[in-house]
């Protein structure tokens, strides 16, 4: 009777360190799916460390503004400083940062991280990392966004938003190179390279006392302008073939292009949602006539966009002179605006009208950059 009741006992208490298991084990699950769930789309990571290949065409441009820039972007590349990238929502600063990192020969990792959508209460936490048992809720240890990006880049997007309080750590972390937990005792050497963006006045926040000018000066060693949409539009012929191929191949598509009508029309609109903006026109066309050629008569949506703008743009008369095309990219081979707006033309014996004026704007571009 003694050896069953001992038997029943084990029995029973193995059923309680089990099930007592099963719930620790329930709650490390469900506090790790809430976490990744809130921070789904946060925190962007390349499939590898060499996502962008060298001389992968990831950056489409023609205007001699853009080349300047891509040529700075190269020649920075392997320098192991910090870099602001400056420019207005949509213009393509993380490409712009990507190339840097692709260029750099580092072996770590891109990593994104949008600070404006980041919620102040787990700042520290996804940033600094932490120790397991340091605050409720802690229960494992965990490596923040500067370890994950040792030996790599990290990409802070919409630097200007940072909290006060938390301006200090990152000058320390960018100052020292190093890092530690919450919780720790111990702070860890890192070797990562910080590249911010913003598309605020960082200057007039400091001014108003909202942003460190010394964290300003750590971030800013040197600085980079990516031009809005509206001041580069001979980018847009090459950014439309880009865009509509792309999204044949991901959608199953067979857009055939666009005619020369729609290009007139996005030469006049001031785009102020720049690439991203075009990006989303071409997706909406694509996907409403994705068996044929895209026509003025199918914008109607632009027209009236077009039609709300305070100075429409209207087109100059431009003398019919012939002009050299713009120079050719590394990034992407020149294509005339009319071919490179249709995905299927055949190149052009002359050039039209709208060519001329792509050059005539072309050559003002590069009059602007030589003064």
């Amino acid at each position: 009777m003694e050896g069953n009741l001992r038997a029943s006992t084990l029995e029973s208490l193995g059923r309680g360190i089990f099930s007592l298991l099963e719930d620790f084990c329930i709650t490390e699950i469900t506090m790790f799916l809430r976490s990744a769930e809130l921070w789904k789309g946060q925190i962007k990571r390349p499939p590898s460390p060499t996502a962008l290949v060298v001389g992968k065409p990831e950056l489409f441009y023609q205007s001699p503004k853009m080349k300047s820039i891509v040529e700075q972007v190269d020649r920075l590349a392997r320098k192991d400083t910090t870099i602001l990238i400056l420019g207005e929502s949509g213009v393509g600063k993380e490409l712009v940062a990507r190339r840097l990192h692709a260029q750099s020969g580092r072996t770590g990792e891109f990593i994104a991280v949008n600070i404006a959508n980041t919620p102040e209460e787990l700042f520290e936490s996804e940033f600094y990392g932490h120790e397991k048992g340091s605050f409720t809720g802690a229960n494992y240890q965990k490596r923040g966004l500067f370890e994950l990006a040792d030996r790599g880049t990290l990409f802070i997007d919409e630097v200007g938003d940072i909290p006060p309080y938390l301006q200090t750590k990152l000058l320390r972390v960018l100052q020292e190179s190093e890092v530690e937990r919450i919780g720790g005792t111990r702070p860890k050497k890192i070797n990562i390279r910080v590249i911010c963006s913003t598309n605020i006045d960082i200057q007039k926040k400091i001014a108003e006392g909202s942003f460190r000018e010394d964290l300003y000066y750590r971030i800013n060693t040197l600085e980079l302008f990516i031009p809005a949409l509206r001041d580069r539009l001979s980018d847009i012929p090459a950014l439309c073939r880009y865009f509509i191929q792309k999204n044949n191949e991901e959608n199953g598509l067979q857009t055939q292009g666009s005619d020369e009508d729609v290009l007139e029309l996005f030469l006049q609109y001031t785009w102020p949602g720049n690439v991203r903006e075009l990006r989303h026109v071409l997706e909406r066309l694509s996907f409403l006539h994705q068996d044929s050629l895209i026509t003025a008569a199918h914008c109607g949506f632009l027209k009236e966009r077009i039609a709300k703008q305070s100075d429409p743009g209207v087109l100059p008369s431009i003398p019919a002179a012939p002009a050299d095309p713009p120079q050719q990219s590394l990034s992407a081979p020149y294509v005339s605006p009319s071919s490179a707006f249709s995905a299927s033309a055949s190149a052009s014996s002359g050039l039209s009208f709208r060519q001329e004026l792509q050059a005539a704007r072309d050559r003002a571009e590069e009059e602007s950059l030589r003064s």
